[in-house]
Order: C-alpha cells, then sequence, then structure tokens
C-alpha cells in the first residue's frame, strides 16, 4: 500500500523518524515528486538520464534543508513547487554548465587548428607535453582528480562538487581543491 504523509510528517519523521519510517518517506518523496521534476526537465528538453541525476540532487538538497531546520512545514502544493523551483535552479546550473564546458570545448578545438600552422617539432612536443601531463596528474588521488575535473573541465561550483561526492560543505571542497591544486603543481614542476 502506497502510504501518504503530510509535508509535517515528511519533516518530523525525517528529523527523527525510525529507519522504517525514514525509509517509507523517502519512497514517498520519489514517488510523488520524482514524476514532477521529470516532467518539468522533459519540457526544457532534458533526457531521462538528466531528470534523475536532477531529482538526485533535489533530494539531496531537500534533505539538507529539513536537517539544517532551513524547511518549514507547509501545503503539499507549496512542497510541490519548493520542489520544482530546486529543480529549476539545479537544471539552470546544469545548462551554465554545459554551456561553460561547450565553450571549452570549442576554444580547444580552435586551439588545436591553429597547432597545425606549427612546425611538426613543435607539435610533437606539445603533444608529449601534455601525455606527460596527464599521466602525472593521473598520479593524484581519486577524488583530488574528480575534484579537478569536476570544476575545470565540467564547469561545476564548489556547492555542486560538494553534493554530488558528498565532500560536505563547498568550503571543505574549496580547501580541498587548493590542496589537489597545489599538490598537482609541486609534481608539474618539482
Amino acid at each position: 500500500m502506497n502510504q501518504k504523509f503530510s509535508p509535517n510528517e515528511v519533516i518530523e519523521i525525517l528529523n527523527g523518524g525510525t529507519e522504517s519510517e525514514v525509509d517509507k518517506v523517502t519512497a514517498y518523496l520519489y514517488r510523488t515528486y520524482k514524476p514532477k521534476v521529470a516532467s518539468y526537465i522533459f519540457l526544457q528538453h532534458g533526457t531521462y538520464e538528466e531528470a534523475k541525476d536532477i531529482f538526485q540532487e533535489v533530494i539531496i538538497t531537500f534533505l539538507h534543508q529539513v536537517w539544517e531546520k532551513k524547511f518549514k512545514a507547509m501545503s503539499e502544493k507549496e512542497m510541490e513547487g519548493y520542489f520544482k523551483g530546486i529543480a529549476h535552479h539545479k537544471w539552470l546550473k546544469k545548462k551554465e554548465a554545459d554551456g561553460r564546458r561547450r565553450r571549452r570545448e570549442d576554444t580547444f578545438l580552435n586551439e588545436g587548428h591553429e597547432e597545425s600552422n606549427a612546425p611538426p617539432l613543435e607539435r610533437l612536443l606539445q603533444k608529449e607535453d601534455k601525455q606527460i601531463a596527464w599521466q602525472i596528474f593521473q598520479k593524484l588521488d581519486e577524488i583530488c582528480q574528480k575534484i579537478l575535473i569536476a570544476f575545470y573541465v565540467d564547469g561545476y561550483s564548489l556547492e555542486e562538487i560538494a553534493l554530488r561526492y558528498e565532500l560536505g560543505s563547498a568550503e571543505a571542497v574549496k580547501l580541498r581543491k587548493f590542496r589537489c591544486v597545489r599538490k598537482l603543481r609541486e609534481m608539474l614542476l618539482p
């Protein structure tokens, strides 16, 4: 039987319910709001995978808001609007990041055409430098690689990286990124 919860019950259970109750509330949230968020993403020409990813981020954001006492109980209609609002914000951030990544890729591809005018020996040295840099980069631990790629290549914000890799706060990611960059710099420039 599919159980239904009021916004007050959702908050109470998420803040202090048994594991079984929390599981039921989570299932309720997925059952109730995932189709609505997915429908919004589809209207924005998003894919099923993007809708799944966005909904995961919406749930994580919602849970953090509840646990930090920043979410106030409201009507079911307002709660639906709250979920859609988070989804809208996450979707816009994703599209901005996609745009930045596309611009970087275009710039990189255009630079590649400019390099073709360089003498063959210079092009070979540039290619070898990139390969060596990549080999050194791969010596970083996995989380450093993920953080640096997410930030510099994919264009994610520190907050998005913190949520995606469960690293706590944006400040924690900022410090971790700084250490990763410093470590990479030391490896590249001994």
